[in-house]
């Protein structure tokens, strides 16, 4: 079981407690004082977010999120002095998470006691999930995310690689909370801190400050808030200014859901953005008149099991927020593996409420039916796009140039993500190949909801979709419908309906790209940090591309990924050569 132990909350007075740890989460009557005082003022951000400048957001780390209070104001701040252009990302651990009616109250309250937070209080309560193990990223605005991590900091912080600008170090009293401030935790955030980076806390104990001295920080004492005589600072050695080489502009190659996705957050990031496809955007597998927005389950704690939660739950946020119009139905029951069912909701990791068993069937109450044409028309609007053929990456000078057949283009970096082709591109003749799918669609009557059972059914306007069939392709096949497939596709609809699927209104057939293990590739192609591929996603592209989407444009521009390292791993290019490594094959 992976399930967050809950907060023990009381009041005292008016202040908030904890009971676990004997202390409260802020001051009542001045915590946003004292909030600005230790951890706004004592990492110099008035100045430092008003010179933040270039691709790379400003980055704050946190050991002890609570109530938010914190990131409330630095937000406001960040609103009121950053340039225009600059972002700020908010990564916070908290091993006790407040469920959303609970934080939503305390938000409620410190909207009243300090209006002037009461906008960010508002989109906080809005954005904020119901807490499940691992990492959640939120956008508050379009220049402000934050990433919480639930569970033990230690662990957490251990499995992201980000490097903060700054860290507020706010864990409950060092007497009753030690575990927030041991020498092995303390040592991590001074890992992930950028040369010349800072950290702020209230406290000024002798082992707090040993720890951190140890790990690297040179230390300050600053006058403390209030009655506290002390507070303690510190920066890392060298130049805060001094970064590697940005990314300016980005290639795409590839106009199916996976490149509209990083062309999004590529934008949304500060880059220049062209996409390059031989054909026109959503001529591929992503031109299917409906695609599943599903989850796939697995029944036990591992990297794939979380990956694949984070990727649905992110992926059902992603479009919900930037392409709604391409939602085209809600809800879905998945049948026929009851015991398997059970296991899935034992592992603890999914969020309470978010997945049902009845009878015989998982209800997934969030699972939707996407227009993928909608949503890739909407997700590249304002994109540069060239149609054309890549024939091949050249890598050799300082620009990246890629030949195509009708001339060259100049990029900074690459990101191929071309379905099938992607395998000749990339390098991966070995260990993709391609798939050919059919959909159908019959004139019903369609079931209220999606079904699936192995194949899926889904009501599409008046009519019904139901697919799909996989069977080998080649990466330049042309697919056309045939009537095999349609017949398949008709057996495995009355089967779910247990009824007939009504007359066959239309078909259509697509390529997709597959790996050797099942599960996608994303990450850099080589140690350039230049050249990056996202591809393989099979039949779940529409799941899994909006958050590796966001977690290659992350790697490129020094954000914050919404992927911890485990589940990055799990997906990184290099993953077929190393397993051929280890059995002694070239």
């Amino acid at each position: 079981m992976s399930r967050l132990p809950r907060p023990d909350i009381s009041r005292d007075g008016e202040a908030l407690r904890s009971n676990q740890f004997g202390d409260i989460y802020y001051q009542e009557a001045d915590g946003l004082a004292e909030t600005r005082h230790v951890f706004l003022d004592g990492n110099d951000l008035p100045e430092r977010f008003a010179r933040h400048a270039g691709t790379r957001p400003f980055i704050i780390g946190e050991l002890g999120f609570g109530t938010g209070l914190n990131l409330l104001a630095a937000a406001h701040l960040f609103e009121e002095v950053a340039p225009s252009e600059a972002r700020l990302h908010f990564w916070s651990a908290e091993g006790f998470p407040l469920d959303p009616e609970e934080l939503g109250g305390i938000l409620s309250a410190i909207t009243t006691r300090w209006p002037e937070l009461g906008d960010w209080a508002e989109r906080l309560a809005r954005a904020y999930p119901r807490p499940r193990p691992g990492q959640v990223q939120i956008d508050l605005s379009d220049r402000v995310r934050l990433t919480l991590g639930f569970g033990p900091a230690t662990e957490v912080l251990s499995e992201t690689d980000f490097h903060a600008d700054a860290w507020f170090l706010d864990g409950f009293s060092p007497a009753q909370n030690p575990e927030m401030w041991s020498e092995d935790l303390l040592h991590l955030a001074a890992t992930h801190t950028r040369p010349g980076g800072s950290f702020a806390t209230f406290t000024v104990a002798g082992a707090v400050r040993r720890s951190l001295e140890a790990a690297g920080f040179t230390l300050a004492r600053r006058q403390g808030f209030g009655r506290k005589r002390e507070m303690l600072t510190g920066r890392m050695p060298g130049d805060e200014t001094s970064a590697a080489p940005q990314i300016r502009k980005l290639t795409i190659i590839g106009a199916g859901i996976a490149g509209a996705c990083a062309a999004f957050e590529a934008r949304r990031a500060g880059l220049d953005v062209e996409i390059i496809d031989r054909e026109s955007p959503g001529a591929g597998a992503s031109g299917n008149p409906a695609g599943l927005l599903m989850p796939r389950l697995e029944a036990q704690d591992n990297p794939a099991a979380r990956f694949y939660r984070d990727a649905f739950l992110f992926a059902r946020r992603f479009y919900g927020d930037h392409s709604p119009d391409a939602l085209l139905a809600f809800g879905g029951a998945m049948q026929g593996e009851t015991e398997r069912y059970h296991r899935v909701l034992e592992t603890g990791l999914w969020p309470d409420g978010e997945l049902h068993l009845e009878a015989d069937r998982l209800l997934a109450g969030a699972a939707a039916l996407l227009s993928p044409r909608d949503a890739i028309a909407a997700l590249i609007e304002g994109c540069s796009f060239r149609q054309g053929q890549v024939e091949a990456i050249d890598q050799s000078s300082e620009h990246i140039t890629l030949t195509l057949r009708d001339g060259t283009v100049e990029s900074d970096a690459v990101l191929v993500s071309a379905g099938p082709r992607s395998a000749k591109l990339a390098g991966f003749e070995e260990d993709m190949s391609a798939s050919r799918g059919q959909v159908d669609i019959f004139a019903g009557p369609a079931p209220p909801h999606i079904l699936t059972e192995g194949t899926y059914i889904a009501p599409l306007d008046s009519l019904l979709i139901a697919g799909a069939t996989y069977d080998p392709a080649q990466a330049d096949d042309v697919p056309e419908p045939d009537e095999a497939s349609s017949a398949a596709n008709r057996v495995a609809a009355e089967a779910l309906l247990h009824r007939p699927a009504g007359n066959w209104i239309s078909a259509r057939a697509s390529l997709r790209a597959t790996t050797r293990d099942r599960h996608p590739i994303a990450g850099e192609l080589d140690e350039s940090g230049r050249v990056f591929a996202l591809t393989g996603l099979g039949s779940r592209g529409l799941v899994t591309a909006p958050i590796l989407a966001r977690h290659l444009i992350a790697r490129m521009t020094g954000d914050v990924s919404p992927l911890s390292l485990p589940i990055s791993c799990f997906a990184a290019p290099g993953r077929f050569a190393e397993r051929r490594r280890r059995r002694g094959q070239s």
